[in-house]
């Protein structure tokens, strides 16, 4: 298990130079952003169904492509052993296919997309969005999450084995039982994927600052962007929902007196 404990590595970006403040909630068409490792597919995963509406993950569509064996999958499978984007065309065109189902009728949050100016101005022309969140995370912790992260191979349930402590951050891992997932019959291994090795990782958070940053430029210009900064990973969720607008019982504020210090 990675223990990573500091209080170095001070995380530093320059805001969004015009930027102007989000409109205010209720949101239904969303974009969740954050480099690689940061937690948002997870955070995803908890808002949508309070939402009532589907998370769409680029991710996760174009696992599902490279599992099934098609063109798209095997080219995507190459692309992430290096540690690079998937072209600007492909994503889109995906994303497109999918926002057209009815379960998008109502709403929507995008987890990953999207990730490069391009994408963005295209899908500007296909749907309006109502806020981007921008979930933010030191490199450090980020390079730390995504190394930690296993898999299971048959269900695709996530683990993490880095314990994140410092810096204002208090991420506990989340530990598979005797390194099974626990939920699969035949308790297959767990899985450390490609590209979460970690010469891997470092290499994607490059391309991740050189074609995707940007983009808090760009929604921030338009006045869509709110910065969501965690610290606790989903014991952020109470903060998010109330910046969100959400009400949501069952969700308890949590205190944690350093991340509370060093907001």
């Amino acid at each position: 298990r990675a223990t990573i404990r500091t209080h170095t590595h001070a995380h530093t970006r320059a805001a969004a130079t015009t930027a102007t403040p989000p409109p205010p909630p209720p949101y239904r068409r969303i974009a969740f952003f954050g480099a690689p490792g940061v937690g948002k597919g997870t955070f995803a995963s908890r808002v949508a169904p309070i939402l009532g509406v589907p998370t769409i993950s680029t991710g996760d569509i174009l696992r599902k492509e490279i599992k099934e064996g098609s063109e798209v999958g095997r080219l995507v499978e190459e692309i992430n052993a290096r540690g690079d984007l998937v072209p600007d065309e492909v994503v889109t065109r995906i994303v497109a296919e999918r926002l057209r189902e009815e379960d998008c009728r109502d709403g929507w949050i995008l987890d990953g997309y999207p990730r490069t100016t391009q994408q963005a101005e295209d899908f500007e022309k296909l749907h309006a969005l109502d806020v981007v969140i921008d979930f933010e995370l030191p490199e450090w912790a980020l390079v730390a999450k995504l190394a930690g992260r296993r898999l299971c191979e048959q269900c695709g349930r996530q683990f993490n084995v880095a314990e994140i402590e410092g810096g204002g951050l208090h991420m506990p891992p989340l530990l598979p039982h005797e390194g099974m997932c626990g939920d699969c019959d035949d308790d297959p291994p767990l899985e450390h994927r490609a590209d979460d090795q970690e010469a891997v990782v470092e290499k994607r958070l490059r391309v991740y600052q050189t074609q995707t940053a940007p983009l808090i430029d760009f929604y921030g210009q338009r006045g869509l962007l709110l910065t969501f900064p965690v610290r606790m990973g989903l014991g952020d969720m109470p903060r998010l929902l109330k910046e969100m607008g959400v009400e949501a019982p069952g969700y308890e504020e949590v205190d944690f007196p350093e991340a509370a210090a060093a907001q």
